[in-house]
C-alpha cells in the first residue's frame, strides 16, 4: 500500500512538473528519466507515464533523446510495439542531428545512438522481421566501431549471434559470438562473457558436438551462479541436465534438474519447470527407478497444466490491453477532435455561414476517416493476436498428448517387475523410454518427417500390443508413391485414433487386427485406420456405462481445427462403420493431413 500511494504521489508531482517546465527545467526531466528507468519491468505503465512527461518538459536535445529512448523501452515491456518503434525513431533522429552539427561529441551521444539501433534490431528479430533486424544490428556495430565503444560493441554481437541464429545461419551465429568474446574478456565483463558461452553451448547442442556443448554450458553456469540475475541460470541448468542425461551421466543429470526446478518454482516460470521435470522422468527411467520416475511423471503433468493455464491467462490478457489501450487512444483523439471543432467554431462566428459549414463537413470526414482507419487498424492487430494463439494453443495441445497412456504404461512395467517377468520388463521399458523420447522430440516441432512419425506409431503398436497380451495384430502399409524420408506431416494425430481401436474397439476380443494405411494426393496425407472391432455402438454402450471421458480424441478433434485455420489446408476425418445385417464388422477412421516437403 504505501509503495502504491508513493507512486500515485511522484506520478502526481510529475504531472506539476510538466505544467511548471519553465521553472524546473532540465533537472525535472532528469529526474522523470531516472523515474522511468526505475519503474521499466515493475510497472511499465508509469515508466510510460514518466517517459511522456520528460519528453514534454526536456528543453536539451540530448536529454530528450534519452527521454524518448526510454519511452521506447517501457513501451516495448509493455507489448506496445507499435509505440516503442515510433519513439525509438525520433530519439535516433535527434541523436543523429547532434553527431551531425557538432564538431566534439561526447561519447555519451554515440552510446545511446548504438543502444537505440540495437533495441530496434532486438524488436524487430522477436517480430520476425529478420532482414531489417539484420539492418538496425549493422548499424550499432558501425556505430560502436567508429566511436571505440566495446561495451556496445560485445552487446551488438550478441544481438547479432541471436538474429543469424533465428535465421538458421548457426555457424554465423557462433562467428558473431567469438567476435564478442574476444572483445568481452579485454573487458572482464563476465556477465557478458556467460551469455556469449551459453550461447555458444547451443551452438554445439544443435552441432550434437557434446564435449564442446557441455564446456560451454558449465562456464556459463559458473560465471552466471550467485548473480542477481539468478533466473537467467534457469536454462543454463536445463542444458545441463539434458547433455549429462544424454551422454548418461544420470546422476549429474538429476542434480542439475534439480536446481532448475527449484529455481523455476522460485521465480513461477512453469515452462522452465516442466521441462526439468520431463527429463527427470526419462533420466530415472532409464536409471530403471520407476517410482521416482512416476512422481517426476505427475509433477511433469502438474507444471504442464499450469503453464498452459498462464498460458492462456497470459494471451487474455494482452487481447485485453490492447483492446483498452486502442479505446482509451481512440476517446483521446475523438475528445482533442471534438476541441479542435469547438475552438474553429468559436474563431469562426464571424466568418460567413458557408465556411462554417465547410469547415464542419471537412471535420466530420476527417472523423468519419480516422474511425475507418482506426477499425481496420484493430482489425489487423487482432488477427495478428489470433495467429499467434493459434500457434502456441498447437504447441500446448501437442505438449499434451497421451499422459494417461504414459501413466499405465508405467504401472505396467511395475506390475512386470512384480510378477518377476524381467524380460519383459526390460523389453517394454527400453520400447517405452525411445518412445518418450520420441514424443518429446515432436512435441516441438509444427511438421515432422514421415519416417519418424511411423518409427513411433511401430514402437507404440508393439508396446499396447505387449500390455494387452497379443489379443490383437496388425499392420502398417506406406504407398510406393510416398517418399517417407522426404515428406513431414503434423505429429501424434493418427495415435488417438488407433487407440480407440486397441481399447475400445477389441474389448472382449482375443483376434483383434489394424490395418494401417498411407496413400497421398496432390494436396493431403491420407491415413485409413481399418479394425475388426466391435463397433461404435458397442463401444459408446460401454463408455456410457463407465462414464468414459476420451482427452486424447477431443485434443485431436481440437488440433485439426487449428490445423485447417493456421495452415489454410483443410485437414479432415471421416468414420465410417461397417455392417453385414445387424452384425458389426469393425471401424474405418479416414484422416486427410496437409503435408509439406521435410
Amino acid at each position: 500500500m504505501k509503495r502504491t500511494i508513493l507512486s500515485v504521489f511522484l506520478l502526481v508531482i510529475s504531472i506539476m512538473s510538466v505544467s511548471n517546465s519553465e521553472v524546473l527545467g532540465d533537472s525535472t526531466a532528469i529526474s522523470l528519466i531516472d523515474s522511468a528507468t526505475k519503474y521499466t519491468l515493475v510497472n511499465n505503465e508509469l515508466a510510460i507515464q514518466y517517459g511522456i512527461n520528460a519528453t514534454q518538459i526536456a528543453s536539451d536535445e540530448f536529454l530528450k533523446a534519452n527521454a524518448l529512448k526510454q519511452l521506447g523501452l517501457a513501451y516495448k515491456n509493455n507489448q506496445q510495439i507499435d509505440s516503442s518503434l515510433m519513439s525509438f525513431y525520433k530519439a535516433i533522429e535527434i541523436y543523429e542531428s547532434i553527431i551531425s552539427k557538432k564538431s566534439e561529441i561526447y561519447k555519451q551521444v554515440p552510446e545511446q545512438l548504438s543502444t537505440a539501433y540495437n533495441e530496434l534490431a532486438e524488436i524487430n528479430a522477436d517480430n520476425a522481421n529478420l532482414n531489417k533486424a539484420l539492418e538496425f544490428n549493422d548499424k550499432a556495430l558501425a556505430i560502436s566501431q567508429k566511436y571505440n565503444l566495446p561495451t556496445r560493441l560485445v552487446y551488438a554481437y550478441l544481438s547479432r549471434s541471436k538474429i543469424f541464429w533465428s535465421m538458421g545461419s548457426i555457424d554465423s551465429s557462433r562467428a558473431a559470438c567469438l567476435d564478442g568474446l574476444s572483445i568481452a574478456f579485454d573487458l572482464g565483463n563476465n556477465d557478458l562473457i556467460g551469455r556469449l558461452y551459453n550461447n555458444l553451448g547451443s551452438y554445439f547442442y544443435q552441432k550434437q558436438t557434446w564435449d564442446s556443448c557441455l564446456f560451454y554450458y558449465e562456464k556459463a553456469y559458473e560465471l552466471k551462479k550467485g548473480s542477481s540475475h539468478e533466473k537467467e541460470i534457469i536454462p543454463t541448468l536445463n542444458n545441463l541436465g539434458i547433455i549429462n542425461y544424454i551422454n548418461k551421466n544420470y546422476e549429474q543429470a538429476i542434480d542439475y534438474l534439480k536446481q532448475a526446478e527449484v529455481l523455476s518454482q522460485k521465480h513461477s516460470i512453469s515452462i522452465s519447470k516442466a521441462i526439468s521435470l520431463y527429463y527427470q522422468v526419462n533420466t530415472f527411467l532409464d536409471m530403471r527407478n520407476i517410482a521416482k520416475a512416476k512422481e517426476a511423471f505427475e509433477a511433469y503433468e502438474l507444471a504442464s497444466s499450469e503453464y498452459y493455464d498462464l498460458e492462456k491467462k497470459k494471451q487474455i490478457e494482452e487481447l485485453d490491453t490492447k483492446y483498452q489501450t486502442a479505446q482509451k487512444e481512440n476517446e483521446i483523439k475523438n475528445l482533442q477532435k471534438d476541441n479542435e471543432i469547438k475552438d474553429q467554431r468559436v474563431k469562426a462566428k464571424n466568418r460567413l455561414l458557408i465556411l462554417l459549414l465547410v469547415l464542419i463537413l471537412l471535420s466530420a470526414l476527417l472523423v468519419f476517416l480516422f474511425t475507418k482507419l482506426t477499425q481496420l487498424k484493430n482489425r489487423s492487430t487482432q488477427d495478428d493476436l489470433k495467429i499467434k494463439n493459434l500457434q502456441i494453443e498447437q504447441k500446448m495441445l501437442r505438449s499434451q498428448m497421451n499422459p494417461h497412456f504414459i501413466y499405465n504404461s508405467l504401472n505396467s512395467i511395475q506390475s512386470f517387475i512384480s510378477a518377476n517377468e524381467s524380460y519383459l520388463a526390460e523389453k517394454y521399458l527400453a520400447n517405452f523410454a525411445k518412445l518418450m523420447r520420441g514424443i518429446l522430440e515432436h512435441s516441438r516441432k509444427e511438421f515432422v518427417v514421415l519416417d519418424d512419425e511411423l518409427e513411433l506409431l511401430e514402437i507404440y503398436m508393439q508396446l499396447e500390443k505387449l500390455r494387452f497380451n497379443n489379443k490383437f495384430d496388425y499392420s502398417i502399409k506406406v504407398d510406393q508413391e510416398i517418399e517417407s524420408d522426404f515428406i513431414a506431416i503434423p505429429p501424434m494425430i493418427i495415435q488417438p485414433f488407433i487407440e480407440n481401436s486397441i481399447k475400445h474397439g477389441f474389448k472382449n476380443i482375443d483376434n483383434g487386427f489394424i490395418i494401417i494405411d498411407f496413400t497421398i494426393s496432390e494436396e493431403t496425407i491420407r491415413c485409413t485406420i481399418d479394425d475388426n472391432g466391435i463397433g461404435r455402438k458397442a463401444s459408446m454402450i460401454n463408455n456410457i456405462q463407465k462414464q468414459h471421458n476420451s482427452l486424447g480424441m477431443s485434443i485431436t478433434n481440437e488440433r485439426l481445427e487449428n490445423i485447417s485455420l493456421y495452415n489454410k489446408a483443410l485437414a479432415t476425418i471421416k468414420i465410417i462403420d461397417k455392417y453385414d445385417g445387424d452384425t458389426s464388422l469393425g471401424t474405418t477412421v479416414i484422416i486427410d493431413l496437409p503435408f509439406e516437403e521435410a
